[in-house]
């Protein structure tokens, strides 16, 4: 492509550029990545004859409207590269569909290895309205340790995974955290924030190249629905050098502002 041609070029009817020139924008071209110039509604014409080349990408829609990319200043870009891992159970209407997706992931999975979920999901999308037990997560497996997460703040775990994370009739809530109990005292395995993070603490960490191959996906995903720049609000440092390498490696599509922590 010459170097007076542009890759791209957008032909709308408004372009909102936040720009402190008042002047109306409604056309815009492209090059290596960057805006390298701006037509107004008068002469939006000139600017296609002039940028376009004969590998131009044009879009010319008079009734569309160009916004710039939003920012999210609380998001959690790391744990949607985790979701994209997981075993996807927002698939799942009921129960017993959760259970089979789990039961399939546990079918290739090497016996003893951690089973982990994909956190995007809700129990009041279940048919039954409720979260599954660990007794019910034991029906997907009885060889794997099973993390089945959702959201940032609250867990599932089958026997196994109690087992591991030393929960049981004695153990008490952890301060900031608790643990569902049946009328015997015995955990039923959701666990909740201070609670989870006993379950955390022991499911190993995932591997690094699995980690940026998550960023790519789910950055890819934001960057398609208009977010330009996330601030992922939890994350450890070694999620930070995932970060660091899948920038480095052109994988990221969105700009984000880490907050680290440790526990």
């Amino acid at each position: 492509m010459s170097n007076d041609t542009a890759d791209l070029i957008v032909a709308a009817s408004t372009v909102h550029s936040m720009a402190a020139d008042p002047r109306p924008v409604a056309a815009i071209a492209v090059r290596d990545g960057r805006i390298a110039a701006t037509a107004g509604p008068d002469d939006r014409g000139e600017l296609l004859d002039a940028w376009r080349g004969q590998g131009t990408v044009v879009i010319d829609d008079p009734g569309l409207v160009v916004l710039p990319a939003f920012v999210d200043t609380h998001n959690h870009l790391m744990l949607a590269a985790q979701n994209i891992l997981g075993v996807p159970v927002s698939q799942a209407t009921d129960i017993a569909g959760l259970v089979g997706l789990i039961r399939e992931r546990a079918a290739r999975t090497p016996a003893g290895q951690w089973i982990r979920t994909a956190a995007d999901w809700h129990e009041l999308r279940l048919a039954e309205r409720r979260l599954p037990t660990a007794a019910e997560l034991d029906e997907a497996t009885a060889d794997h340790p099973v993390l089945l997460q959702r959201g940032g703040h609250n867990g599932v775990l089958n026997s196994a995974g109690l087992r591991l994370a030393g929960i049981g009739r004695g153990t008490a809530d952890p301060e900031g955290g608790f643990i569902d109990r049946d009328a015997a005292g015995d955990p039923r395995g959701w666990v909740q924030d201070a609670a989870l993070e006993l379950a955390q603490r022991v499911v190993p960490p995932l591997p690094e190249a699995a980690l940026i191959d998550g960023l790519a996906r789910a950055s890819a995903s934001y960057a398609a629905a208009g977010l330009g720049t996330v601030r992922d609000a939890a994350v450890t440092p070694a999620q930070w050098h995932a970060y660091v390498r899948a920038q480095a490696g052109g994988q990221l599509s969105v700009r984000c502002h880490a907050m680290l922590f440790t526990t």
